[in-house]
């Protein structure tokens, strides 16, 4: 089995929890951004790989955008 395959299920998984958390506003909301975070630089990862170039600029710029919610609410 080719590693791709699990690792886009587990991006569309964080994907998932990501926007559970974020809309369910609560205190746990915040962990949303790092779920995010994660679930784009795999994605960056994997699209990089496919020269998917459209793909690795969107994970690029909501990664940005994860990072800015990051920074808001961590630090």
């Amino acid at each position: 089995m080719r590693y791709e395959q699990p690792l886009k299920w587990l991006m569309s998984g964080l994907f998932l929890a990501s926007a559970l958390l974020l809309s369910s506003n609560t205190h746990f909301s915040k962990y949303g951004y790092l779920f995010f975070a994660v679930a784009h630089t795999l994605g960056i990862t994997i699209f990089y790989k496919y020269r998917d170039h459209a793909m690795l600029w969107n994970n690029i710029i909501f990664l940005t955008i994860d990072l800015w919610g990051i920074y808001r609410w961590f630090l």
